[in-house]
């Protein structure tokens, strides 16, 4: 059949073309990279309402310790607990009450 130049062959796509080789539909591919766009321009929300823009005082740094308060996140770093030069790092959220819940090391 290719030595004899038939002109129809019955594969769809060429053998011998590169450019042909594969099992390709007619139309192209669309994928979809994004469901929508952002616009970078927040929404009002009621959780913001009384927000108040920073002032310069609020940027002065103060020489007092931190009180740990609700719903603070401690990240707590303990090195050497559990072997020689093993580091040990445990999360846990400040609750409403002002407590936390306690963990096994």
């Amino acid at each position: 059949m290719l030595a004899g130049g038939c002109v129809h062959h019955p594969l769809e796509n060429g053998f011998l073309d590169p450019s042909e080789v594969g099992r390709f539909k007619a139309q192209p591919l669309l994928v979809p990279i994004v469901s929508t766009l952002e616009t970078g321009i927040e929404e009002p929300s009621e959780e913001f309402t009384n927000a108040q823009d920073v002032r310069p005082e609020d940027l002065v740094a103060s020489s007092q310790d931190y009180v740990v308060g609700p719903n603070d996140l401690l990240n707590i770093s303990i090195t050497d607990l559990v072997g020689p030069g093993i580091e040990t790092v445990k999360t846990a959220r400040v609750s409403e009450s002002g407590s936390t819940r306690r963990w096994a090391a």
